[in-house]
């Protein structure tokens, strides 16, 4: 996390906390929400290039999780998420991407005047 993002963070009196693993935190949490390291945020290509492949969730990291644990993802994935989650109940993102098809069917239903 860069200095200036958490510095904010401090000057707001938010709460936050940095930590090096998902195991340590996925058995508190109801939603992971994950997208991939944007390659356009970095002024230095060789940065991207250092980081993009660090952060993969894989299903292992997930045997904590709660019942109710769902991972959210936009789609398409590129390799942010290990396929071997796909199989797991936590596993969201396929429902989500559908979800968002019926939600873009009404927004233009509603935008045409359609009933």
């Amino acid at each position: 996390m860069p200095d200036y993002i958490t510095e904010d963070l401090k000057n707001m009196n938010i709460e936050f906390e940095i930590l090096d693993k998902v195991e340590d935190v996925v058995d508190t949490l109801d939603i992971m929400y994950v997208t991939r390291i944007q390659r356009e945020r970095f002024a230095d290509p060789q940065e991207y290039e250092r980081v993009k492949n660090t952060y993969i969730i894989r299903a292992a990291q997930l045997q904590n999780a709660k019942e109710n644990f769902k991972v959210l993802h936009p789609l398409p994935r590129v390799n942010e998420i290990h396929t071997d989650v796909d199989d797991l109940n936590a596993a969201y993102y396929f429902q989500q991407a559908g979800n968002g098809v019926f939600m873009r069917q009404a927004i233009l239903s509603t935008l045409l005047g359609v009933e």
